[in-house]
Order: structure tokens, then C-alpha cells, then sequence
């Protein structure tokens, strides 16, 4: 039975264009050992050796693998067609979207109903997950776009920023919070006095953040740690502290008066952007939710549930 995988195939192609490890992991979302193990594993299969690695700057192609390289570049590309012959044979009215969790529940499902309200023959796909997920399913092409909220370094693909997404400090909307806002304190105020939950999710941008103004994390009295944005939020709103969160995510509380926010000074903010594999053809709904997306005409900041 023949045991090579396509992904193999994929990793191998990869490392003998860019004689990198390192960057095939970085290309196709791998960790480093894992393209390496399955370089070795394909050459176990082969019984020959592909890339030569005696000279550690720069891996080369071996004479067996230039060969290999030639028919594994066609067996793929075979793949593709065929894949793309059955996208093609979906509904044409359907996009597909991969979208990183936190566009995915707080941005791209409002985006979705506004779109609707104006093209009610769209239908939907949606796949949240990690930015390396979407990265995986575009390269895969299970799905049309990607909504990413970090920038992508593969050539493969398209990216075009539609939102920028700002960190906001959101307060619980009590009277005790409501009387502090009244007083109109300095930010180092109650980066010193007041109890946070931490959204680790956030956790690079927003302690960046901190250390431009001074401070650290551990200078803050954090008294509850997430990896999940959602449930800081849901924290925040039952009252246990203040928390640094995406703007996108605050939209509804703020919109419900469930919570109510700080204006810090030169909030942080981060790229949200719509990624496309430049080797897929989308279909006429994809496109022209592609085009939607990066027209500008859309209020990200506005709820509309």
C-alpha cells in the first residue's frame, strides 16, 4: 500500500524551493521537527536520500530529488485541479470563510448580516480557528477567505486589511465604576488601584502597550487569567474587574450598556485582514463578498444584532 502523503509532498516541494526548514514551517504552519521528521519519513518510504544537509547554512536537492521534485510537483498539481473541479461544482451562491475566533464571533457573523440584507441568495461557510488553522485550510483551499488578525508571509496568498481593530479598557457597568469614570482619573490611576482579568489571547499586544507607558504586567493587580476573550469579557460584565479587550468585541456590551470602557491614551490596535490563496478562483459570491470587504462601506464598530 502506498504510504506517502500529499502533505509529504507538499513540505518536500517547499524545502527544496526555499532550502529551508524553517521557513516551510513558517510557510505552511508546521513546526519545525514535524517537517523535518516527515522529510526523513518520505525518505525512509523512498529509500534514497533527497535533500543533502551537510552543509547546514543551505540544505541542496539531491539528484534523486530533482527527480522527485519534477513528479511531485505534477501529482500535486493534479491534486489542485481536481480539488478545484469539485469547489467548483458547490453552489455558487455560497462563500466559505475561515475566520480567526475573534473576527469570527464578534465581527464576521455581523458582517454576515448586513450582507445578507441586501444579497439573501448568499449563503455561508463558516470555519473558525487559530490564524495558522486558517492558513492551513487556505493552503488545503477548503475554504475561499481567510480572516486573519495578524499578517501572513506567504507569497501564496493575498492580504488586504479592512479593519484596525483598537484595544479598549473595559470597565463593569456599576455604579462604583460608573462614579470612578466621573472623576475622570489618569490611566496610571487605575493601572495602580484597580483590580484587571488578564486575556492572554491579547497578552503580546497589550504588555507592549504597558511597557511603552512604564509598566508591566506583574505591575497590575490581576486577580484572574483567560485564554479566552469571551469569557474576560463575561467577566467584566459580572462585575469582577477591568480588562484590556478587542474594540470589536466590546461593540454589543457597549451597544447594551453592559459594560463601559476607558479611553486610553493611544490605544494599541491590530490589522484585521481578509486572506485569499491567489491560486484559487473564487466564485461569483466569493467575489463579490471579497469586494464588499474591502470597500470600505461597512461599520466594523457598529453592532447590528
Amino acid at each position: 500500500m502506498l504510504s506517502i502523503t500529499l502533505k509529504q509532498l507538499e513540505l518536500f516541494i517547499s524545502v527544496a524551493e526555499t532550502k529551508s526548514f524553517s521557513k516551510t514551517a513558517d510557510l505552511l504552519a508546521f513546526s519545525q521537527p514535524a517537517v523535518s521528521s516527515n522529510i526523513s519519513l518520505l525518505e525512509e518510504i523512498l529509500h534514497t536520500e533527497l535533500l543533502d544537509r551537510t552543509n547546514k547554512k543551505k540544505i541542496e536537492i539531491t539528484e534523486d530529488g530533482l527527480l522527485f521534485y519534477e513528479k511531485a510537483k505534477e501529482i500535486l498539481s493534479s491534486c489542485y485541479t481536481l480539488q478545484d473541479m469539485s469547489a467548483n461544482r458547490q453552489d455558487s451562491n455560497t462563500v466559505s470563510i475561515g475566520a480567526h475566533n475573534i473576527p469570527a464571533r464578534y465581527m464576521v457573523t455581523d458582517v454576515m448580516n448586513y450582507y445578507r440584507k441586501a444579497h439573501n441568495s448568499t449563503k455561508f461557510l463558516l470555519r473558525e480557528g487559530s490564524n495558522a488553522d486558517i492558513v492551513d485550510l487556505l493552503n488545503q483551499k477548503k475554504i475561499d477567505l481567510g480572516i486573519v488578525s495578524q499578517p501572513i508571509s506567504n507569497s501564496k496568498f493575498k492580504s488586504l486589511p479592512i479593519f484596525n481593530d483598537s484595544i479598549s479598557l473595559a470597565l463593569p457597568n456599576t455604579p462604583r465604576y460608573q462614579c470612578l469614570l466621573m472623576k475622570k482619573p489618569t490611566l496610571e490611576e487605575i493601572l495602580l488601584k484597580e483590580t484587571f482579568i488578564w486575556d492572554n489571547s491579547l497578552n503580546d499586544v497589550v504588555s507592549c502597550y504597558l511597557e511603552k507607558l512604564g509598566y508591566r504586567k506583574n505591575d497590575l493587580n490581576i486577580i484572574a487569567e483567560f485564554n479566552s476573550e469571551q469569557l474576560a469579557k463575561d467577566s467584566v460584565i459580572d462585575g469582577l474587574g477591568l480588562a484590556f479587550l478587542s474594540k470589536i468585541s466590546l461593540k454589543c456590551a457597549i451597544k447594551s450598556a453592559e459594560v463601559l470602557t476607558y479611553d486610553i491614551p493611544e490605544p494599541p490596535h491590530r490589522t484585521i485582514m481578509v486572506v485569499y490563496n491567489q491560486k484559487t478562483h473564487l466564485n461569483n459570491a466569493g467575489t463579490a463578498f471579497m469586494a464588499f470587504l474591502n470597500s470600505g462601506t461597512f461599520d466594523f464598530e457598529k453592532c447590528y444584532r
